[in-house]
């Protein structure tokens, strides 16, 4: 019989199983969007390299302000982006200064072009202005006021998002390390269909492959849908042989079970060590998982519910982890506290992730459930952005009741 497990045991027994895995391969900047990254990145300089202007004007030093006005400084020379001034610097002067242009070491202040006057003394040009426009060490960047040198600005294990490689040309990479995490999804059971196809009587599209082929995309992963595989063990066995051999995860849906039918468990029995669970959780009660072995490759197994949402939850709750822990990184889902709009229904002895929508109104967070919380009806993930939570002893809450919600993932 399969053991009946908490959800914070399965967190437990997925962590204390799966370790950092997959390639680890070099990519240009360009093409590491989406992976994750293998290598922890320090700045090789600071960030700015150098002091900057952070707008079109005049820089000088601050030390004038003290002076009664209007100030008048002689402007001695100009500084461009990618150009310096070569000019004297005395701290009774000013140079003219573009955006990004360095700024003398002499100078902590720009004052913006529409805040002078702007005129000539025997062909010099000048500027004037008056002390309270203008704050000490104004508009300029500092040299590495964002970043020290040597500090690590990126991580092993982060996703790389168009932020994080506009990040990485600052620091100068032209390449990146990452971390590639591949995965097979496979489907099994003669009654499934492929979309596209017309339904035979009896029978169903197969929607949980490419539901899971889609999450595992959007996490980063590279994945190899297998298809739908019969009711039949040499086939099975083939597949999921050739899957191990390059794949980090291999995942399916429902058919672990005993029935005479079933041959995927004893296939798997073949290739590892594969334990089959209860959670005590809704949706989401069966849950297969464990390591196989092809060649010198350890692969995940993971065996999510039948039911398409409960496929989806177990899916965003269990795998998205396990996959963050091979990539060599953790990612908790966001947590919060909101108001329930109406009343939500829990169970004692079990954990009920109900599906809803958070929204922030009023200055705090409210929560309202979706109208069905089937496991069977895809209509109530869509638009869902967020899970309450219920543990083993809450049964529900009332309305206006402040509870635990996560935000949904991707």
């Amino acid at each position: 019989m399969a053991a009946s497990l908490s959800v914070s045991e399965v967190y437990e027994i997925i962590s204390n199983t799966v370790v950092p895995s997959g390639e680890t391969i070099e990519l240009p900047l360009d093409q590491s969007l989406g992976h994750f990254l293998a290598e922890d990145i320090a700045s090789p300089t600071p960030i700015p390299a150098f002091t900057n202007s952070a707008m079109d004007g005049y820089a000088f030093s601050s030390t004038v302000l003290s002076s009664a006005s209007p100030i008048r400084l002689p402007v001695l020379g100009a500084a461009f982006a990618g150009t310096p001034s070569n000019a004297a610097t005395p701290s009774s002067a000013a140079i003219k200064v573009t955006t990004g242009a360095c700024v003398p070491d002499a100078y902590d202040t720009v004052i913006p072009y529409e805040k002078v006057n702007a005129f000539e003394v025997d062909g010099c040009p000048h500027i004037e202005f008056n002390a309270f426009d203008i704050k000490p060490k104004a508009n300029v960047r500092l040299r590495g006021e964002e970043i020290k040198a040597g500090a690590v600005v990126l991580s092993a294990g982060t996703r790389l998002s168009a932020a994080e490689i506009g990040l990485a040309a600052a620091l100068g990479r032209s390449h990146l390390k990452c971390r590639r995490i591949r995965a097979a999804v496979f489907a099994t059971g003669d009654e499934l269909t492929e979309p596209g196809k017309p339904l035979r009587a009896g029978a169903i599209y197969d929607v949980n492959s490419h539901l899971i082929e889609a999450s595992l995309r959007q996490w980063g992963v590279e994945v190899r849908n297998l298809g739908i595989l019969p009711d039949d063990p040499d086939c099975q066995r083939s597949a999921i042989h050739n899957a191990l051999h390059d794949c980090d995860f291999l995942i399916t849906s429902g058919g672990v079970g005993e029935s005479e039918k079933d041959f995927t468990t004893r296939v798997l029995a073949e290739c590892g060590d594969v334990s089959h669970y209860f959670i005590r959780m809704r949706p989401g009660k069966p849950f297969s998982f464990g390591t196989l072995k092809g060649n010198a490759r350890t692969t995940y197994f993971f065996a999510l519910p039948g039911n398409p949402v409960a496929a989806a939850m177990s899916a965003k709750l269990f795998l998205r982890e396990a996959v963050h822990l091979a990539a060599g990184t953790h990612a908790p889902l966001e947590r919060l506290s909101a108001r329930a709009a109406t009343a939500v229904k829990g169970r004692l002895g079990r954990t009920d992730f109900v599906r809803g929508i958070i929204a922030f109104a009023d200055g705090e967070y409210r929560f309202r459930p979706a109208s069905s919380q089937s496991s069977a009806m895809l209509t109530s993930l869509v638009g869902m952005n967020a899970i309450a939570v219920f543990n083993e002893d809450s049964a529900g809450a009332e309305a206006n009741e402040i509870i635990d919600v996560l935000r949904m993932p991707e």
